[in-house]
């Protein structure tokens, strides 16, 4: 189910002035989220459909391509580093916690994020030469497996896309010892959430009403009347607000069970209302609190 960079299934992609990211439709866009679809048919490209979305789409559409092609958004934004890997222009960390052909670490963050130092991530190859070793100490620190050591065991920040568009990261290190769901992201955001994630894992935290703001785990997953399936053959991680005022959607790394509150890892979470609904429509059951 892993892919060697995109293990999560739900994959936000800022881009920056020198490597762009590319839209489905060929050109270079602020911003996309690929949504890979669970394999639900023995085709060929079974596994590998997936729905998009960007600035301009207006909300879900389905993929132009396959997941694994060249000409999918993922594809192009990706040929541009495989082009340039070696450039001294360019710097990059590759990370996975399950990197192919290599025995997995659970006391690592399970990551796939932005906020690397608390993350704890596993990477599997990097280039981070001079002058961005010296302007980005904490990515070279990060790519030698470096980790924070003392508290604050997490960390909100705002990341603000070349376009001006702006997201809230949240990161969290092992030693935050709590969900990051129900013990931090819906304090913050101050709203109901509703989770999806991987629901067969052991431990699986049931939905918390416990809290001021209650976190729902999502069960079922409906992209309209065609495409519906449930969250067990998803391992997708988001949530989204119940509210709307703002409504917010995030995408991240982290299931909620027993083992990830030991775990680092993080969420990106934009409050574009377009994004908001595109993830609140998606929602078709849930799981209420005992």
């Amino acid at each position: 189910m892993s892919l060697p960079l995109l293990v999560t299934l739900v994959l936000p992609a800022l881009c920056s002035a020198a490597i762009s990211c590319y839209g489905d439709q060929g050109g270079p866009v602020d911003w996309f989220i690929v949504y890979k679809l669970p394999r639900q048919d023995h085709t060929p490209e079974g596994g590998m459909k997936y729905m998009y979305q960007d600035g301009n789409s207006g909300g879900w559409v389905r993929g132009a391509s396959l997941m694994n092609s060249t000409d999918s958004a993922v594809g192009k934004t990706l040929s541009q580093l495989y082009r340039s890997s070696q450039s001294k222009d360019v710097a990059y960390v590759l990370y996975n916690d399950q990197v192919p052909n290599v025995a997995t670490n659970a006391i690592r963050g399970h990551t796939k994020g932005i906020q690397l130092m608390y993350n704890t991530i596993t990477p599997y190859d990097s280039s981070v030469p001079d002058p961005f070793a010296s302007d980005l100490p904490d990515l070279k620190s990060a790519a030698m497996k470096k980790q924070i050591t003392q508290p604050p065991w997490k960390r909100q920040v705002t990341l603000t896309s070349s376009g001006g568009k702006q997201f809230t990261s949240f990161a969290k290190h092992a030693n935050f010892g709590d969900d990051l769901y129900s013990g931090w992201v819906s304090e913050v955001l101050k709203s109901d959430l509703c989770v999806q994630f991987w629901l067969n894992s052991r431990g699986i935290l049931q939905s918390n009403c416990s809290q001021p703001y209650h976190t729902y785990t999502i069960q079922n997953i409906s992209f309209g009347s065609t495409i519906s399936y449930s969250s067990h053959i998803d391992h997708s991680k988001w949530c989204v607000t119940w509210s709307d005022s703002p409504g917010w959607a995030c995408i991240g790394d982290m299931n909620r069970d027993n083992e990830e509150m030991q775990r680092g890892g993080g969420t990106l979470c934009s409050s574009d209302p377009v994004v908001w609904k595109s993830f609140k429509t998606l929602v078709s059951d849930y799981s209420k609190c005992n």
